[in-house]
Formats: structure tokens, sequence, C-alpha cells
């Protein structure tokens, strides 16, 4: 699990890096607020269904889009936005470096390129999802929106075969089997949203709350894999 943190790692990076223009910056914490604060309304309307349903229904029916609104929500607050912030910062100083040569400047172009094709499936996600909501009504397809974030970020790792590298110089290649393995997960994520949408609307409220609370679990953990105890060097070293 750890190979999805270090390609992260690599087209992302943890340390501090120089600001790029405002230009970039702030647009994306406008952007990224929009989506956080967009799916933190969606979680907000079910904890309220939680404690005064305004249509009767069984809790669990509450609980799976419930888990899936919490995790969309940080998920765009703590992983996609410092994530894009990283990646365009880095593509925008690759481009716009006088030392930079024409290729790199060109990789840096498709890069940024392919990051902004994963924001916008990101809007239409986080969109759908709360413009689908409706009140008074079990909104049980609203969940499955999330997914489409999903696809967007698996099209991203299947296209991006070369990531801006962290002093923003040089390109680094991903290898093919990790972003296959990444982008699997991304998909998985995206299954997890549809099914917690349509278990539920097929009446089995209970395994979407399960599919729900299964996805808020790999929201949390793709989203502080980073902060979580490594193994010790020795271990890191030995063969997989």
């Amino acid at each position: 699990m750890r190979t999805r943190g270090m390609v992260i790692h690599a087209s992302s990076g943890t340390a501090s890096e120089p600001p790029a223009a405002l230009l970039v910056m702030i647009p994306l914490a406008l952007f990224y607020s929009a989506l956080t604060l967009s799916a933190a309304c969606n979680a907000f309307m079910w904890t309220l269904d939680l404690q005064n349903p305004i249509i009767s229904s069984g809790t669990s029916f509450v609980l799976g889009r419930l888990c899936v609104a919490v995790g969309a929500t940080v998920l765009a607050c703590l992983n996609f936005f410092p994530q894009a912030t990283k990646q365009l910062s880095r593509a925008h100083r690759a481009f716009t470096s006088v030392s930079s040569s024409e290729r790199l400047k060109l990789d840096a172009a498709k890069f940024a390129a392919l990051v902004v094709m994963k924001m916008m499936f990101e809007f239409y996600a986080y969109w759908k999802a709360l413009t689908s909501f409706m009140p008074c009504s079990e909104s049980l397809e609203l969940c499955a929106w999330y997914g489409a974030a999903f696809v967007g970020h698996a099209a991203f790792m299947g296209l991006a075969r070369v990531v801006i590298a962290p002093d923003a110089t040089s390109t680094t290649e991903v290898p093919a089997n990790a972003r296959k393995l990444i982008g699997s997960f991304d998909l998985v994520l995206a299954l997890m949203c549809f099914a917690t949408s349509r278990l539920a609307m097929g009446g089995n409220g209970i395994v979407s709350a399960f599919m729900g609370a299964g996805f808020l679990i790999a929201a949390l953990y793709f989203t502080f894999e980073d902060k979580l105890p490594k193994k010790s060097d020795n271990a890191q070293s030995a063969p997989a």
C-alpha cells in the first residue's frame, strides 16, 4: 500500500516549496474551498437526517451516504487541494523558468493540462452531488456522483507517464505498474461511491452503510498515509 504514497510523493511532494505565482495559488484555494464546502453541506444535511429524519427510513440508509460525504469533504480539503497545488506550482515553475529546455516546458504544459483535467472531473462530481440533493427526499443517488472524481484521478494516473520533479528542473518517469496500481485504487473508490448509492436504492441499507464506511476509511488512509508510522529502515530495504 506504500506504493501509492511513494508515487503521489513524487508528483506532489511533502517538503515546503517556494510559492508559485498568486495567479495559480488563489484560484486553487477558492476552487477547493468550494468543493470542500459543497461536500460538507451534504454531510451536514444527512447529519440532520440522523437526528430527525424527514422521511422515515432506517439509520443505515443515511450512514452510508453520510460516510461518503464526510470522506469527500476530507479528500477535497486535505488531499486534492495540496496535491493539485504542488503539482501545478511545479509545472508553473518549470514552464516559466528561463533555464528550462523546450522539452521540459512541453512536458510541464502537458502535465498541467492533465492536472486541470483531473480538477474538472472533481468539479463535475462535487457539483452534481450538491445539486442532486432534494429536500424531503431520500437523495439515494447523490453519493454515486462523487465517484466521477475518482474516475478522473484514474484517468490522470493512466495518462501521466512523467511528473515534474520536486526542483522543477526535470521530469520523473512513473513506472507503468505503479500507475496501474494507483489507478486501480481510484477506480475502487469510484465503485464504492456507486455501490453505496445503488445498495441503498435497492433496500440494502446495512450493506450500503458498510460500503460507505469502507470508503471513509479508505479516504482517511489515503489522506493521512504519509503520517502513519513507517517501518524501520531495515524493513523498508527488504525486498517486497
